[in-house]
């Protein structure tokens, strides 16, 4: 788990949580996924400064199930902090939106590329999942296509980005070229 520094926040900081890889399931393996994203949940409640709001992103369940899906939503639906989905290479789009198009989790929308407007900051998540290739997969950076979101009446509003390339995660703001990302763990 990691909390990510938006820039521009130097008084106060926006931080966003992420938390990877829940692979949520059901059945005789179900318990050790969901107790870890439970433990998760609780450690992002603990920390203080209290993040404004969660990002996961998967693999967010093992298979990719329509059950998986539900299990998924009965732990994250009770959690008092806003929590945005992201796609994995073992995650299917279409069971994901059946559960949860329409949601929060989704930024309202039935869609897996969504934008989400905070008060200082818009957090936009690319579903990069390339259902054709093995496993799932991941899209190339040019096959993504583009989400539309141009939050209107912002002057440059600080944003961060999630996406999966090369079944890596990156949730980090962008920084001006050549500069590291700045990332903050907690202790």
């Amino acid at each position: 788990m990691g909390t990510v520094e938006i820039p521009g926040h130097e008084e106060t900081p926006m931080l966003i949580a992420q938390l990877s890889d829940p692979h949520v399931t059901t059945g005789p393996l179900a318990a050790e996924p969901a107790s870890g994203l439970h433990r998760a949940l609780g450690t992002v409640l603990a920390l203080r400064p209290r993040p404004e709001c969660v990002v996961v992103t998967g693999d967010l369940t093992a298979h990719g199930r329509p059950d998986e899906y539900l299990a998924l939503r009965e732990i994250v639906g009770r959690f008092p902090l806003p929590i945005h989905l992201a796609t994995g290479n073992h995650d299917d789009r279409e069971s994901l939106l059946d559960t949860f198009g329409g949601t929060p989790h989704l930024a309202g929308g039935f869609s897996a590329h969504y934008h989400v407007d905070h008060p200082d900051a818009t957090l936009v998540v690319l579903d990069s999942l390339a259902p054709a290739a093995p496993a799932g997969g991941s899209a190339t950076s040019s096959s993504t296509g583009s989400t539309g979101c141009s939050p209107a009446g912002r002057r440059r509003p600080p944003s961060c980005a999630c996406t999966i390339r090369r079944s890596r995660w990156a949730c980090r703001p962008p920084t001006p070229s050549g500069s590291p990302m700045p990332t903050r763990s907690p202790p």
